[in-house]
């Protein structure tokens, strides 16, 4: 199937690359990486998403460069790091009447949309797929395309702390190291930079949680509200769930985000042999075992109690994995 989509890739002019809403790094970084190799071979190639890039992700290479329109037309759609096409947001009205499809992506539950599909739940990350696609199709990896999978992959492992780093992650990593590429810049940008208006939403975060089923849970709620006055948006909520998550007694942690009047984003994180994605799946998201996310709508005093409901039931391994 590797080899079957980089004939596809080849044979194809304009391309377009797609990654989900709420951008992550692996997705964004990983997408940049194969459009610095497709354009090298000498194909034209448009990146999109149907989302604003939060400022942590500029450092990289072209990120300037996305569109979240479709104003032109193209011979192959790729999408990565999405278990499912409506992870792209409104941009899937026009993907899926498409019949030329690459899907690559590294997330459980993946529901094979594309006419050529790659899914390995197992990999650590989108960026840890595409390095195995470049090697496998013996295309040299340049140092910028180097850097842009190292920031995948190091972000979607936590920096190299989440039980989805293994031997093989530091091995792909010590490859990348050998190209001589700018890790500690990667790692400051990725971890180690926030904005003020950053940091007054954390403090909010904070100021927001509640604790509940005797310490184990905790879910924070930044309104709309909380986004004006700090002067920023969802995509400024990057690393707060994970901060959260470092209470000792938590098991589970929600941060709901409300993107839209009555509609909000939930980053879900546990620990200790509690599936966040048994409750993610219940709201028609999903992830990984210990990572996930979802969508839920509605008034807070009417989801609340359903939403802590199922967290019990998730605490006490009552749901589905």
């Amino acid at each position: 199937m590797i080899k079957t989509a980089y004939k596809t890739m080849q044979e194809s002019t304009k391309i377009a690359i797609f990654t989900h809403i709420t951008p992550d790094c692996d997705g964004v970084a990983s997408s940049i990486a194969l459009k610095l190799h497709l354009e090298e071979i000498g194909k034209k190639v448009q990146l999109f998403c149907d989302d604003v890039l939060s400022d942590y992700l500029k450092f990289l290479p072209k990120s300037e460069t996305y569109k979240s329109i479709i104003d032109d037309e193209y011979d192959l759609f790729i999408v990565l790091d999405c278990v499912n096409l409506n992870r792209i947001g409104k941009l899937n009205e026009v993907v899926v009447k498409q019949q030329n499809t690459i899907a690559i992506d590294h997330h459980p539950g993946f529901d094979n949309f594309a006419k050529i599909n790659i899914s390995n739940p197992n990999a650590s990350s989108t960026g840890e797929m595409l390095f195995e696609f470049f090697k496998q199709n013996n295309i040299s990896i340049t140092k910028e395309m180097a850097e842009c999978l190292y920031a995948s992959i190091a972000s979607d492992t936590g920096g190299f702390i989440q039980s989805n780093t293994n031997i093989k992650v530091f091995d792909y990593i010590k490859q990348l190291l050998e190209l001589n590429i700018n890790y500690n810049y990667i790692n400051e940008k990725l971890f180690f930079s926030k904005t003020i208006n950053q940091t007054l939403l954390y403090k909010t975060a904070l100021n927001n949680s509640k604790l509940y089923f005797d310490n184990k849970a905790l879910i924070s709620i930044l309104t709309e509200k909380d986004f004006k006055t700090s002067n920023s948006t969802v995509n400024d909520t990057q690393g707060i769930i994970g901060e959260l998550r470092c209470i000792n007694t938590v098991k589970i942690c929600l941060l709901l985000s409300e993107k839209e009047k009555n509609s909000f984003s939930v980053s879900i994180r546990s620990k200790d042999n509690i599936s966040s994605n048994a409750l993610a799946r219940i709201y028609g998201g999903g992830g990984h075992f210990y990572a996930s996310g979802c969508v839920i709508k509605g008034k807070l005093k009417h989801i609340l109690p359903k939403l802590l409901e199922n967290i019990e039931k998730v605490l006490n391994n009552e749901c589905d994995n």
